[in-house]
C-alpha cells in the first residue's frame, strides 16, 4: 500500500510539472491532454502564479480558455494582488481579456496592493481596446490607486487621448482630484496635452479647480510654457487672475519665466498685470528682476504700474538700476517721464478719464509743473475741477504742498470759494498761512465765502490767527463789510478785541468804514461777553472763562453789586477761575462797597490755595474792611488754622484789632476754634486783651465751655483770676454755667499757685463764723485774703478734724470747700485754713428766699443742684462718703460760688464704723438706721436737699408729727420729703428717684449729673 501511495504522489508531481511546462511552452494540445487526464487547472508554480495567470500573462488565449473551462480560478491573485484579468489588461492581451470577461463570477475591479485595477493599468499603458472591453463590462472607473489617481488621471498624464475620450464617454469625472488635489484637466494642462485639454473643455470640466497649492490648470500651462493651452483656457473663460498660495498669478509666472507669448495673451485678455505676490512682486517687477526686457516692454506698453514698490520698498526701476539692466532702466525712465507729462496735461485740460487712468497705474500725484511751480493738485483746485481733485487726493496727493507764495491747495479753494473742494482738502493743515501770514479762513472771510467760513469754523480752524500786520479773520470780514461772516465769527467765539499793528480793533475798522450794522453787532457782543464773564466767575465755568479771557474780555469787570469778578470767583471758591483771572491781570486789591478784598473773603471761607494765589499776586495782607476786619481776623473767626498760619508766615499782624477792638485771638477763642487759638498763642498773640465788658478771651472761652481753649490759655500763662467789669472770674462763670471740664482746669490751675503758708501769715480774729460740739470756725486773714480758720474746742475733736483734713487733701474739687493750709505748730491745737464763703450756708439762704429777705448773691435752683451734685460726684470718684449732706453744710459765696463743706464725719466706703445716729436725722437714708451706709445714702441726702431747693423749707416742716414718728416712717419707707405741686416734672422725677426707699433703686451721682446737664445745656444753648 505504501508503494502505491508513493507511486501516486510521483505521478501527481509529474502531471503538475508537465502541465506547467506545457503552459509555459504554449502547447495547447498537451495542456488539453494533461487537463483531460485530471491535471489540476489551478496548479501554481514556484512563484505562486497559477497556470491561468501564466497563460493570461503570455496572451495564450486558447490555453486560457481550456484552463478556465476545466475550472481554473479566474479570480486567482498572486502575492501582489494581481488577477489573470489584471495581467492580461496590463499586457494588452485583448483576446484573453475578452474570454476572461466572459467567465461567470469574474471580479473585474480587484485592486492590487498598490490599488491598481485592470482598467487603470490598461488606461496607463494605452491599451485602447482593453479599456473599451472593460468599460463595456462596467468596470469601476472611480477606483483610484495609492496616489488617489483614477484611470482618467493616468490616461491624461500619459497623453492617451483616445482612452481619455472613452473614459469621459463612460462617465469618468474630469473634476476628481488626486491626493495632491490635481484634477485630470490640471494634469493635461501641466503636461501640455492640448487635445485632451480640448476634450475636457468640451466635457465642461472645471478649468479653475486648484490643486493643494492653489495652482489652476491655466497657471500650470503658463508656468510650463504651453502657450496654446494658455490661449485655449483663456478662450474657455478660465480665471486669468487666480493666484496660487504665494499669491502669484498666471501673468506673473509667465513674466518671471520669460514667456513672452503667454504675457501677450494675458495682456490681450485684460489680465491684472499689476497684481503682486506675497512679497509685493508684480509681473513687471519679476520681468525686471530676471532681465526680460522684451516682457518689460510689453507690460510698459500695456500701461503696467511701473511705480509700485515691493514689500521692502523697492520699485522696478530701483531693481533695474541695482542689477545694471541698462536697457530696462532707460525704458522705465522714459515711461515715467511720459506719464508725468501726460498727467500734468490731463489736469490742465480737465481730462478726468486720462488722469484717472494715469493715477490708477501709479503715476505720482505730486508732480510739479516746472514752468509754474504748481503741483497738479494745485492746478486742479485753481480750475475748480472737483472730480480731478477727488481723484488726486484719493491717490495720495500732498494736500499741504505749497507754491512759491506759500499757498496750499485749501488756501486756493478758500480764496476762490470752492466749498466742495475745500471739504475734500480738510485732511491737511487748514491753518497753514501764505507768505503774508494769511490763513485759508482769513481769505474766505475776506472774500465773503460764507460756506467755506462755516466749514472751517466747524472743523475748529484757528479763528484768531493774525497775518503779518496783525489782522485776524474778523478784521478781514469787517474790513470787507461781510456782516453775515462777522456774525458767524462772533457766534464761533472769535476774538473781536484783537488790536492789529496799526492799533485798530475790528470795531475801530467798522466805525471808520461806517459799517453801522457791524458796529452794533460787535458792541452788543462785547456787552454780552461781559455778562457771560461775570456768570462764568459765579458758576465756576472754567471753559467759558478761558474762552472769554482769550477774547480779551476785561478781568476787572464788576457785577451789579460792584463786586469784581475776582471777588465773586473767590467767594464761590472757584480756584481755577481765580488763577485765570489773576493771570489775565485782575486787580487783586480791588475792594467792594464794604471795603472787602478778595483776600478777605478767601480767608473767610478758608480757601488756602486761593489765599496763596492772591498773596503771590501781591494782595495787601494788612488790608481791613469798613469794620476793621483783616484777612487774619476773618480766618481766625471762621476757624481756618491753615489760612491763619499762611497769613502769619506772610507777615500778618496777629494782634490787629477790629473797629470794636476785637483781636484774631479774641474772636477765635470766643467761637471755639482751638487750632487757631493754639497757633496764635504760639505766634505770640497777646492773651490779655479784653472787650468793652472787660472780658478776656479766656473768660469768654470759659463761659462757653471751651475746655481745650481754656487749657491753652492757662498753659500760655493767661491771668485766669482776672475779674470782668462786674467782678466775675472765669472760674465763677464756668461753675455758674455748668462747664465741669473748664471748672476742673481752672480749679487745678488755681490750686497749683498756692504757696507754703506759715503760722505767722494767718491772722485769726475773734469773729466766730460757726460752732459745733467739738470745734469752732473763726474768720481770719491771709495777707489781704479773707479766710476761715477751723480748730478744735478740746482734744475730743482732734480725730474728727484730722479726718476732715485728710479728706480734703484727697479730694481737691472745685465744688468742695478749698483747703488753703494746715497750721500744726501746736499739735494739740491744729488749725485748718479754708477759703472764706462770705454768703453763709444754703439753709440760711433758702430761709431768706422763703421770707423774701435780701440775699448777697442770687442762685437758681438748677445752679445749686448742679454744683452740689458735682461735689458729690467728685467725692464718690475718690471713694469717699460724705455722710452728713444737708443744706447747712453747703456754703455760698459771691466770689467762690457754691461749695460742700464739713467733712468731719466723712469716711472711705470700706470703713467699718458706719453707724446711725450721726449727722442730722432728717437727711439720713432709711438703710442707715439699720447700720448700712454706702454711696446711695449720700444720694438720698442729695434728694432731700433737692426738695429743700424746690420748697425753700426744711424737710417735713409742713408735717405735724413727732420726731420719732417721722424717723420710724422714713425707716419703714412710708414717708419721705416731697417737692411742691408747682415743681417741674423733670425735677420732681429726679428728686423722687434719689429718694427711693431701696438703695439699689437710686441713681448714681453721675446719673444725677447727667439729668442736670441736659437742663443746663437748655439754659445755656450757646455753650
Amino acid at each position: 500500500m505504501f508503494k502505491f501511495d508513493m507511486l501516486t504522489k510521483k505521478v501527481d508531481e509529474f502531471s503538475s510539472k508537465s502541465l506547467l511546462d506545457a503552459v509555459r511552452a504554449g502547447k495547447l494540445d498537451k495542456v488539453g491532454a494533461w487537463l483531460g487526464r485530471g491535471g489540476d487547472p489551478n496548479t501554481v508554480d514556484e512563484k505562486g502564479e497559477s497556470i491561468l495567470f501564466m497563460a493570461a500573462a503570455k496572451g495564450y488565449d486558447g490555453i486560457a480558455q481550456k484552463i478556465a473551462a476545466a475550472g481554473g480560478n479566474v479570480n486567482f491573485t498572486d502575492r501582489y494582488g494581481a488577477t489573470p484579468l489584471f495581467v492580461a489588461a496590463t499586457k494588452g492581451h485583448t483576446s484573453v481579456v475578452a474570454l476572461l470577461l466572459a467567465q461567470p463570477g469574474i471580479d473585474i475591479n480587484t485592486q492590487t496592493v498598490e490599488g491598481n485595477t485592470p482598467v487603470f493599468m490598461a488606461s496607463w499603458l494605452g491599451h485602447v481596446a482593453v479599456v473599451d472591453l472593460l468599460i463595456d463590462a462596467n468596470a469601476d472607473l472611480t477606483k483610484f490607486d495609492s496616489m488617489a489617481a483614477t484611470p482618467l488621471h493616468i490616461a491624461t498624464e500619459y497623453g492617451h487621448e483616445n482612452i481619455v475620450g472613452l473614459l469621459l464617454e463612460a462617465g469618468a469625472s474630469p473634476n476628481q482630484p488626486n491626493r495632491d488635489g490635481r484634477t485630470p484637466v490640471f494634469m493635461a494642462a501641466w503636461h501640455g496635452h492640448i487635445g485632451i485639454v480640448k476634450r475636457f473643455i468640451r466635457a465642461e470640466a472645471d478649468i479653475n479647480k486648484c490643486d493643494d497649492t492653489n495652482r489652476t490648470p491655466l497657471f500650470m500651462a503658463a508656468c510650463h510654457g504651453h502657450d496654446e493651452i494658455v490661449a485655449l483656457l483663456i478662450q474657455a473663460n478660465a480665471d486669468i487672475n487666480k493666484c496660487n498660495q504665494d499669491e502669484s498669478t498666471p501673468t506673473l509666472i509667465s513674466a518671471e519665466k520669460g514667456r513672452e507669448e503667454a504675457v501677450k495673451l494675458f495682456i490681450a485678455a485684460h489680465a491684472d498685470i499689476n497684481k503682486g505676490d506675497k512679497n509685493g512682486y508684480s509681473p513687471i517687477f519679476m520681468a525686471v528682476l530676471n532681465n526680460h526686457a522684451n516682457i518689460v516692454h510689453l507690460l510698459v506698453e500695456a500701461d503696467a504700474d511701473i511705480y509700485k514698490p515691493n514689500n521692502v520698498g523697492k520699485t522696478p526701476l530701483m531693481v533695474a538700476m541695482e542689477r545694471n539692466h541698462e536697457a530696462i532702466c532707460a525704458m522705465l525712465l522714459e515711461a515715467g517721464t511720459r506719464d508725468r507729462k501726460s498727467l500734468l496735461q490731463a489736469v490742465v485740460d480737465g481730462n478726468f478719464e486720462l488722469a484717472s487712468k494715469l493715477l490708477a497705474k501709479g503715476v505720482d500725484p505730486n508732480v510739479i509743473n516746472d514752468e509754474t511751480g504748481e503741483s497738479v493738485l494745485f492746478s486742479a483746485v485753481s480750475k475748480g475741477f472737483e472730480g480731478m481733485v477727488s481723484q488726486l487726493v484719493a491717490a495720495g496727493a500732498d494736500v499741504d504742498q505749497t507754491d512759491a507764495s506759500g499757498r496750499t491747495a485749501i488756501y486756493v479753494a478758500a480764496s476762490k470759494g470752492h466749498a466742495n473742494i475745500a471739504q475734500m482738502l480738510l485732511r491737511g493743515d487748514y491753518n497753514q498761512s501764505d507768505a503774508e501770514g494769511r490763513s485759508p479762513l482769513f481769505m474766505a472771510a475776506l472774500n465773503g465765502h460764507k460756506t467755506i467760513v462755516e466749514l472751517l469754523l466747524l472743523v475748529r480752524a484757528e479763528k484768531n490767527k493774525v497775518n503779518h500786520v496783525g489782522d485776524s479773520p474778523m478784521h478781514a470780514a469787517v474790513s470787507s463789510g461781510h456782516l453775515n461772516i462777522v456774525k458767524m465769527l462772533v457766534e464761533a467765539e472769535a476774538n473781536f478785541s484783537i488790536t492789529n499793528l496799526a492799533g485798530k480793533t475790528p470795531l475801530d475798522i467798522a466805525s471808520e468804514k461806517h459799517h453801522q450794522a457791524i458796529v452794533t453787532l460787535l458792541t452788543d457782543a462785547a456787552a454780552a461777553d461781559r455778562l457771560r464773564l461775570i456768570k462764568a466767575a459765579t458758576d465756576g465755568d472754567v471753559a467759558l472763562m478761558t474762552l472769554l479771557l482769550g477774547k480779551a474780555t476785561s478781568p476787572n469787570l464788576l457785577n451789579d453789586d460792584v463786586d469784581s469778578v475776582l471777588f465773586v470767583a473767590t467767594t464761590k471758591g472757584h480756584q481755577t477761575i481765580v488763577q485765570k483771572l489773576i493771570a489775565a491781570g485782575a486787580d487783586v486789591n480791588f475792594v467792594n462797597k464794604e471795603g472787602r478784598s478778595p483776600l478777605l473773603v478767601a480767608s473767610q471761607i478758608g480757601h488756602r490755595p486761593i489765599v496763596v494765589l492772591l498773596i503771590r499776586a501781591k494782595a495787601v495782607i494788612a488790608h481791613s474792611d469798613k469794620n476793621g476786619h483783616s484777612a487774619i481776623f476773618e480766618a481766625s473767626a471762621h476757624g481756618h488754622d491753615a489760612v491763619v498760619g499762611m497769613l502769619i508766615t506772610c507777615g500778618a499782624d496777629v494782634d490787629a484789632t477790629t473797629m470794636d477792638g476785637v483781636s484774631p485771638l479774641f474772636i477765635a477763642a470766643t467761637r471755639g476754634h482751638t487750632a487757631v487759638v493754639n497757633l496764635l498763642l504760639a505766634m505770640g498773640a497777646a492773651n490779655d486783651v479784653h472787650d468793652q465788658n472787660e472780658c478776656t478771651p479766656l473768660f469768654l472761652a470759659a463761659s462757653k465751655g471751651y475746655a481745650p481753649i481754656v487749657d491753652l490759655f492757662v498753659q500760655a500763662g493767661a491771668d485766669f483770676g482776672f475779674s470782668n467789669k462786674v467782678g466775675i472770674t472765669p472760674l465763677y462763670i464756668a461753675r455758674k454755667r455748668g462747664h465741669r471740664a473748664v471748672v476742673k482746669i481752672l480749679h487745678d490751675a488755681d490750686t497749683k499757685l498756692l504757696q507754703d503758708v506759715r503760722d505767722e501769715d494767718i491772722v485769726v480774729s475773734s469773729i466766730v463764723l460757726g460752732r459745733g460740739g467739738q470745734g469752732v470756725v473763726y474768720k481770719g486773714k491771709w495777707h489781704t485774703q479773707d479766710v476761715a480758720v477751723k480748730t478744735v474746742l478740746n482734744t475730743d475733736g482732734l480725730d474728727s478734724l484730722r479726718k476732715e483734713i485728710e479728706t480734703m487733701r484727697r479730694c481737691n474739687s472745685p465744688y468742695i470747700i478749698k483747703m488753703i493750709a494746715v497750721l500744726e505748730q501746736k499739735l494739740d491745737e491744729p488749725k485748718l485754713v479754708l477759703e472764706y464763703m462770705n454768703s453763709g450756708d444754703l439753709r440760711s439762704y433758702l430761709d431768706k428766699k422763703r421770707t423774701h429777705a435780701p440775699v448777697d448773691v442770687e442762685f437758681s435752683k438748677l445752679e445749686l443742684a448742679w454744683a452740689i451734685a458735682n461735689g458729690v460726684l467728685d467725692l464718690h470718684e475718690q471713694n469717699i462718703l460724705h455722710r452728713d449732706l444737708k443744706a447747712s453744710n453747703v456754703l455760698l459765696s459771691t466770689t467762690n460760688y457754691i461749695k460742700i463743706a464739713d467733712f468731719g464725719i466723712s469716711r472711705d466706703l470700706g470703713t467699718e464704723t458706719l453707724t446711725m445716729g450721726i449727722g442730722t436725722s432728717y437727711w439720713i437714708a432709711p438703710e442707715v438706721f439699720d447700720g448700712h451706709y454706702g454711696f446711695p445714702a449720700d444720694i438720698y441726702s442729695l434728694g432731700v436737699i433737692l426738695t429743700e431747693l424746690d420748697t425753700l423749707q426744711a424737710p417735713y416742716a409742713n408735717l405735724n408729727l413727732k420726731f420719732m414718728t417721722i424717723l420710724d416712717q422714713v425707716r419703714s419707707g412710708k414717708l419721705r420729703p416731697e417737692v411742691s405741686p408747682e415743681c417741674d416734672e423733670w425735677y420732681a422725677d429726679l428728686a423722687n428717684w434719689c429718694l427711693q426707699h431701696k438703695p439699689e433703686d437710686r441713681p448714681t451721682a453721675a446719673q444725677v449729673l447727667g439729668v442736670l446737664e441736659k437742663q443746663m445745656r437748655a439754659v445755656y444753648p450757646e455753650c
